[in-house]
């Protein structure tokens, strides 16, 4: 028996897909598996064909769900479009600047470094021929490699969406302060944080040689990880759809 798909879970999920237990509910996925190679290759025109009927279903399901609620949306752009967007506050941009900078560098230095993973790679090969198991440390190696190059661009990312949405976390139409988007992106931010912290202490352990680079890493992730508790304290409150729901 096929189960339902639950609402919104693509929200607050860290889009890997490969190693999701909730793919079979999710309809994000279930619309992604029915495109063809043409409509998932940006340089396509069938890739664009995609986006804008997305778009189209997106402003009318808007709509509908506005009419429904008694509410003008032309009237509400209007108005929006008349107040300049605020700027984040000091602190704030802060945080964010420290966490942009940890996927800027992060990123720079899986490019640079990537000779010294084919290095460490050859030695565990090189051992194995001699007899000497070294299977489980390549495997370690090589998930934590997955990670933090999965996780990267995703620091800032959701950093950047938790605090853009600071100011409306009192709004009426979440179901309390804390399960509002900011607390939701806050604690994805945090778990590809933490996530990342371990996957670079596995690097260290591989590469001590590096060991100075990879600080400069490791201590941006832990200063982005208290900022983000300081600013966010309810954000492990928040309940993801399916995966933290019993």
């Amino acid at each position: 028996m096929q189960q339902s798909t639950i609402p919104g879970i693509y929200n607050y999920c860290d889009r890997w897909c490969e190693r999701c237990p909730f793919t079979g509910r999710c309809l994000l996925y279930a619309q992604e598996q029915e495109l063809t190679e043409e409509q998932k290759d940006p340089g396509n025109p069938a890739f664009w064909e995609v986006i804008s009927e997305s778009f189209q279903k997106a402003i009318e399901l808007l709509y509908k769900a506005a009419e429904e609620q008694g509410i003008d949306l032309d009237a509400v752009v209007d108005e929006a479009a008349e107040e300049p967007e605020p700027e984040m506050p000091p602190h704030h941009q802060a945080l964010y600047q420290t966490a942009h900078d940890y996927t800027v560098r992060g990123i720079k230095w899986l490019e640079n470094n990537r000779d010294a993973f084919e290095e460490v790679e050859a030695e565990i090969n090189r051992q194995l021929r001699m007899g000497i198991d070294k299977r489980t440390e390549g495997v370690e190696l090589g998930e934590a490699l997955s990670v933090v190059q999965w996780y990267a661009g995703m620091v800032s990312a959701k950093t950047f969406r938790a605090l853009k949405g600071y100011e409306d976390m009192d709004e009426d139409f979440w179901a309390g302060p804390h399960q509002s988007d900011a607390n939701g992106s806050a604690k994805m931010a945090l778990i590809c944080i933490e996530r990342s912290l371990g996957a670079w202490k596995i690097i260290l352990n591989h590469l001590p040689d590096r060991t100075d680079e990879l600080l400069g890493l490791l201590v941006l992730l832990e200063r982005s990880r208290r900022g983000l508790k300081q600013a966010f304290p309810d954000a492990e409150k928040f309940i993801r759809p399916g995966f933290d729901e019993q």
